[in-house]
């Protein structure tokens, strides 16, 4: 897998990274577009992102960098956020820190709100991608409230599928266990256990990896070495302080001592020097400085209640609140609702005037909300942890206006999605719904708290992109959650049923998915529903297919096209058509099964939508695979991949890489066959896909085979064999040939320490193959 993000500074979205390899390829901005199903225009913000967060000038710099990160390989995946400026001072604790982590399995930096942890802490974590290879991650914790989240917040940081079977620790332990990894758990102080828990949990079973947590107190856990952070020393916050009291002011013009003066009263501590020098737009330093002796007695009360390291910084805070006129003050604690980062759109309607656009841009030019990186070309802001908790209580009747309005717009954004999904439009929706995650949680409990129709239809709205993205156990969790709600409407039923079966299905639950999909079917049966009584036949037929009951597969596929002939949704009958076509090819049916593919493939390319484009191709390779058909499935395989790329969708990614690896055998390019198989491993393991992990674990057994390392092979096959078993899955009908032939061979050249060497594989987990500890 290429490691373009530490070449990339570590900042850049998944779509980004895309559109940075297409430059890398020299294509047109309409050849981008099209080959990832994206607007041209959305391209283009893409490509101005990419110029500002790189710093380079043109698109002929990034093409050399994407040129750069191609040739260099490697398993790392790095998730840094990517910092606006260079960090001012701090280079001794950063060294400090550097060493610490490199020396202890966990690391906390503790100090005061706004003394810089978070950014030292991600400049550090930079410094240290090479001395994790497996891995380096950011975990933002500061929007959670709930200590049991913990765990699946850092496994959907990680990109690690949740699944009903195993906790989200159980998940993320198994995805770490072999790796060579960093964690960098931001903002802990209000979930201090639930931190502490993991930490240990972690390092006590993942010997590689290392946790730098970031806290306003330690920990409190045997081996944690505690790091202490305070202000700046005097001439960095003298740095800072001009720097941005000139970003602000061009005229800004201060003595020495006059800022270092104002900079002791901050304690120095960086967050509040850049509040108060923010404020140089619009005050002199004479203001600025009885400012911050004057507050109103109410703030200065809280003030004398505050721990002494924090008095400074909320002073500064409620100094730069006392600049604000009533309506931005307003703003400001509406804003405060959110739990991660908001575009424009998004505080529009919950600030809920029509002054809201600027007053965001006001708030942020005085760094009372910071810039975030930007979604699907929309600018998005976020208010520091410090600062929401001072702006929660600014306007009690504000804040409470704002969640209502919070959770409008989140229930219109969610179903505005599900319409968008199934267009060419699909990966856009894909990335908003990922960047709005923290906040579609919160809405939706409010929504369960209060208004459980509502909870309801949004889960509902949410099921597709959540089984797109793999958060089966979370979409199981709700759609029981939501049915569990009296909900009269039986086509809102239908739907959420919908989502359970589909979230058993990937798990593996065959007969749970059977039990949901049947009850799906009665209620749209009741309502009248074409489309949902079809897509309950089949998933049916699908977990009929997963039996290998072929028959049985084909016949549920066939009422499901009899429901979906009459839908107004070409893009649903485009994904019953692949399925179908996919159990009639099973049945025996080659011509009809072929058709059906035919059928899909057309009907989905002239919707532009990726999901079901990837499907039906990825479907039809197999098929001509099994024909061995080889060369014509060549270009759809590539278009398969991409288009699973663009989604996200885990499971088809895996699916298309190891169609490619067998086109690489096939052409005698076995490092290249390796390499897909690697990736395909590294995905599968992420995504809690065992059926995938199986495929991964025999490709990597043959190409070991045909390089003659013999032992290696039958534990990768072994394993293999214990991954199918566990799961009922047989093997693919064209692997089977290739298979046979290895085994023979290898039980040839080993005699009597072939079981031996077969059987240590079944007995390993897959985890351990990931990083070749199997081999």
């Amino acid at each position: 897998m290429t490691d373009t993000a530490r070449l990339r500074g570590m900042g850049i979205s998944a779509r980004e990274a895309e559109v940075l390899a297409l430059l890398g390829d020299h294509l047109t901005n309409s050849e981008i577009a099209s080959r990832l199903f994206i607007s041209v225009r959305t391209v283009e913000s893409h490509v101005a992102s990419l110029l500002r967060k790189l710093g380079v000038a043109d698109r002929r710099a990034l093409a050399a960098l994407a040129a750069d990160a191609a040739a260099t390989t490697g398993r790392g995946i790095t998730r840094l956020p990517t910092p606006l400026g260079a960090l001012i001072g701090r280079q001794a604790e950063l060294d400090h820190l550097v060493s610490a982590v490199g020396g202890a399995r966990l690391v906390t930096l503790v100090g005061a709100g706004g003394s810089g942890k978070t950014r030292l802490a991600i400049e550090a974590a930079h410094r240290l991608t090479a001395a994790h290879p497996e891995g380096t991650w950011f975990v933002e914790l500061a929007p959670l409230r709930d200590p049991g989240q913990v765990p699946r917040a850092v496994t959907a940081a990680l990109g690690v599928a949740d699944h009903a079977s195993r906790t989200p620790l159980e998940s993320l332990i198994d995805y770490l266990r072999q790796r060579r990894a960093l964690l960098v758990l931001d903002n802990c102080e209000h979930l201090v256990d639930a931190c502490a828990e993991l930490a240990v949990s972690v390092t006590s079973a993942c010997p590689a990896v290392r946790v730098l947590a970031t806290s306003r107190e330690a920990l409190d856990v045997a081996g944690e070495t505690v790091i202490p952070l305070g202000g700046l020393d005097a001439r960095s916050a003298a740095e800072l302080f001009d720097t941005v009291a000139t970003a602000g002011n061009p005229h800004f013009a201060a003595s020495p001592e006059s800022v270092d003066r104002v900079c002791g009263k901050l304690d120095r501590l960086p967050l509040a020097i850049e509040l108060a020098a923010a404020q140089l737009a619009t005050v002199t330093l004479e203001e600025l400085e009885a400012g911050l002796a004057d507050s109103p007695t109410t703030l200065r009360a809280i003030r004398r209640r505050a721990d002494p390291r924090h008095r400074s910084l909320a002073e500064v805070i409620e100094w730069s609140v006392d600049l604000l006129d009533t309506r931005q003050r307003e703003a400001l604690a509406a804003l405060a609702v959110f739990a991660g980062p908001f575009g424009m759109a998004a505080a529009e309607s919950v600030v809920g005037t029509p002054t809201a656009t600027g007053d965001v841009a006001g708030l942020h030019r005085r760094s009372l909300l910071s810039r975030d990186a930007d979604v699907a070309g929309e600018s998005r802001f976020r208010m520091l942890e410090t600062v929401r908790q001072f702006a929660t209580g600014l306007d009690r009747t504000a804040v409470g206006s704002a969640r209502r309005n919070h959770l409008r717009y989140h229930l219109s954004l969610a179903e505005e999605a599900d319409s968008g999904l199934r267009t060419a439009d699909s990966p856009l929706w894909m990335e908003r719904l990922r960047a709005s995650s923290d906040d579609l949680r919160v809405a939706l409990d409010e929504a369960f708290a209060a208004e459980p129709d509502s909870a309801a239809s949004l889960v509902a709205d949410l099921s597709w992109p959540w089984f797109v993205d793999g958060r089966l156990a979370e979409l199981q969790l709700r759609s029981e959650q939501a049915l569990a709600v009296s909900v009269v409407d039986p086509l809102l039923r239908s739907r959420l049923y919908f989502g359970l079966a589909a979230a058993t299905i990937a798990q593996g639950d065959l007969p749970a998915s059977e039990d949901a999909a049947t009850r799906q079917i009665r209620e749209a049966e009741e309502a009248a529903d074409v489309d949902f009584a079809g897509h309950g036949y089949q998933l049916l037929g699908m977990a009929a297919w997963a039996r290998g009951d072929h028959a049985s597969a084909d016949t549920h596929h066939r009422t499901a096209l009899s429901y979906m002939r009459r839908s107004r949704s070409e893009w649903r009958l485009a994904l019953v058509c692949a399925t179908a076509g996919r159990s009639a090819r099973a049945a025996g049916d080659v011509e009809r099964g072929a058709a059906l593919l035919r059928e899909a493939t057309a009907v989905a390319e002239q919707l532009g939508e990726p999901m079901v484009l990837a499907s039906a191709l990825d479907y039809t390779c197999v098929g001509l695979f099994e024909r061995q058909h080889y060369e014509a499935a060549v270009p759809l395989v590539s278009r398969s991949l991409a288009a699973y790329r663009a989604v996200g969708y885990a499971e088809g990614i895996s699916s298309a890489l190891a169609l490619q690896a067998v086109l690489a055998m096939r052409h005698d390019r076995w490092d290249e066959a390796e390499a897909h198989y690697a990736e395909t491993l590294e995905v599968c393991l992420r995504a809690q896909h065992s059926g995938g992990t199986a495929t991964a674990l025999e490709g990597l057994g043959l190409v070991a085979a045909h390089r003659g390392d013999a032992r290696a092979a039958a534990r990768l096959l072994g394993a293999c064999d214990h991954t199918r078993s566990s799961i009922g899955v047989a093997v693919p009908e064209h692997m089977a040939e290739p298979r046979d032939d290895a085994l023979t061979v290898l039980a040839h050249e080993l005699g009597d320490e072939f079981d031996p060497e077969y059987l240590r594989g079944r007995e390993l987990r897959p985890e351990a193959y990931a990083d070749g500890f199997g081999r």
